[in-house]
């Protein structure tokens, strides 16, 4: 694959696309410099932390971002609760004349395992992301469903990194009506934490957005 370094699927949104590509940008380059001076890197920590990197994507943009804030919800438990309650949202961000509500979701991807149950917990972290969102009353032009989904692999298996990284995003392409990102920076490609994670490689960011249905009032 040309692109395994860095690159953008599906995206027909031109201001996603423009945050999206700071979001590459700004993983790249302070991923490389973390790498570099602390043996450190901004997406294997958790949810919050890697929506951060999305929020400043967005503001380096030139967008604004609403954070950690309480709204109304609506139940789709059962078709007899129906109730509304009082929830939180991630974030709700504006770009241009858009507006978009978000919910995200953190998923831990082993690619050195088999592919269709990893990608089989990506899906479902993206439906309940979406689930989530479109629960949520607020105005947006768009609710979505984010997920983070760093991908990780044992050390043994390091001499088959750019495989497997390459057959990963094959398969995540052909997830349907998601846009899909990822950035692997190549000071990456022997990054190992220390503690109970050190055996395993993680190589860079993936970032998964799908359209959520807005809930009826």
């Amino acid at each position: 694959m040309k692109k395994l370094h860095k690159g953008l699927w599906n995206c027909d949104s031109r201001a996603l696309r423009r945050i999206i590509t700071r979001w590459q940008r700004l993983n790249e380059e302070q991923g490389s410099d973390w790498i570099k001076y602390y043996e450190d890197a901004p997406w294997w920590y958790n949810e919050r932390a890697s929506l951060s990197f999305f929020c400043g994507a967005i503001w380096l943009s030139g967008g604004w971002v609403f954070e950690e804030f309480v709204a109304e919800k609506k139940s789709t438990r059962g078709k007899r609760n129906k109730r509304r309650y009082i929830g939180r949202c991630d974030i709700e961000f504006g770009i241009g004349k858009k507006k978009f509500l978000v919910e995200a979701k953190q998923c831990w991807s082993n690619i050195g395992a088999p592919l269709k149950n990893t990608l089989k917990r990506i899906e479902s972290h993206l439906k309940k992301a979406c689930q989530e969102s479109k629960q949520t009353y607020a105005p947006a032009d768009q609710h979505i469903g984010v997920v983070f989904a760093c991908p990780l692999i044992h050390k043994s298996k390091k001499e088959h990194l750019d495989l497997e990284l390459e057959q990963f995003v094959v398969e995540l392409r052909k997830l349907r009506q998601t846009t899909i990102a990822w950035v692997f920076p190549n000071a990456a490609r022997n990054l190992r934490p220390s503690g109970k994670n050190r055996n395993y490689i993680y190589p860079g960011a993936v970032l998964l957005i799908r359209c959520a249905q807005k809930p009826r009032a």
